[in-house]
């Protein structure tokens, strides 16, 4: 069974018009070749899909149920068209990418990059915020799609996962733990930087304490990622925080991580997009890039090792 698109055009301009002749009248066509291909297309799906018995032609509880899914069918087949010559000509592809903290700031421009190759004339914003504000932009529709790590509204979005967000437990490299096996109550003696209330970052890191059962000797607050990194480079102390943010000072050999023992969890990651309306050609096309490679990943190799001798 095949559903040809030129036939469901065709049927649905009959039931529109409830006349194959004014159907064919209206698509430059032959009445007869028009009742042939609704012919067709009722041997195809194996029942009738038209009632001729009237003065008019109606739509069989079939016809009904398949008229509904034709216009679907032909309004996502036109899109698709739409998109392809969109790229094959291109032509300014405008894309508005959401992100949150260590996500948005250290993959996302990496993950643009490889899109502008493929999309030249590509104009992008990229906004960075919480969770909540992403997700919020994705509500009221300045936001095109999204990646996301931690928990996102539930319902109001489609969601795919990606590669997890791993943590670690970033350090100075001369740091009195350095090179050795770290426990979690390790931690009962180190100041603890943490994010500024309402990051998604500190409700991971507090949940990983709570089960831990560790409490810091200390705890110190910071605005910020960057403001962490030059806290620990300073020495004020050690934090739990995603590998993504410190792979460059990683890679350098300005920061080390500790071999913390059990290892911090990861924190899921989602791409987002809503439910309310079809993607248009670059989010489609970062959503393929996004499926189809390990772009998560590629920031985080060959990231520098953990701490010296380990």
């Amino acid at each position: 069974m095949t559903l040809d698109l030129d036939k469901l055009r065709i049927f649905i301009q009959v039931v529109d018009c409830e006349s194959f002749t004014v159907a064919a009248r209206r698509m430059f066509m032959n009445q007869s070749t028009v009742s042939k291909q609704i012919q067709k297309l009722e041997a195809s799906l194996e029942t009738v899909l038209v009632d001729r018995s009237g003065k008019t032609i109606r739509p069989t509880v079939a016809g009904e149920v398949l008229l509904v899914q034709a216009r679907e069918i032909l309004t996502l087949a036109d899109r698709a068209m739409t998109s392809v010559h969109e790229v094959s000509r291109q032509e300014v592809a405008h894309l508005v990418v959401g992100g949150t903290g260590s996500i948005g700031s250290y993959v996302l421009p990496t993950v643009l990059s490889l899109l502008q190759q493929r999309l030249p004339a590509l104009e992008c914003v990229l906004v960075v915020g919480t969770a909540a504000d992403v997700a919020a932009g994705l509500t009221e529709g300045t936001i095109g799609i999204a990646v996301l790590s931690g928990a996102i509204p539930s319902g109001e979005h489609v969601t795919e996962g990606l590669t997890g967000d791993e943590f670690v437990l970033a350090a100075r490299c001369d740091h009195p733990l350095s090179g050795r096996a770290v426990e979690a109550g390790d931690l009962s003696r180190e100041t603890l930087l943490l994010r500024e209330p309402g990051s998604s970052t500190r409700r991971h890191v507090q949940e990983m304490l709570r089960q831990w059962n560790t409490v810091p000797v200390r705890r110190m607050e910071m605005w910020g990622t960057e403001t962490i990194k030059q806290s620990i480079r300073a020495g004020l102390g050690v934090s739990l925080m995603s590998r993504y943010s410190v792979q460059q000072e990683l890679r350098e050999g300005r920061m080390c991580v500790l071999n913390l023992t059990p290892r911090p969890l990861p924190r899921r990651v989602v791409v987002a997009y809503s439910r309310d309306r079809p993607l248009f050609p670059a989010e489609s096309l970062m959503l393929s890039l996004l499926r189809k490679t390990d772009l998560l990943n590629a920031g985080s190799r060959n990231d520098g090792r953990r701490a010296r001798g380990v």
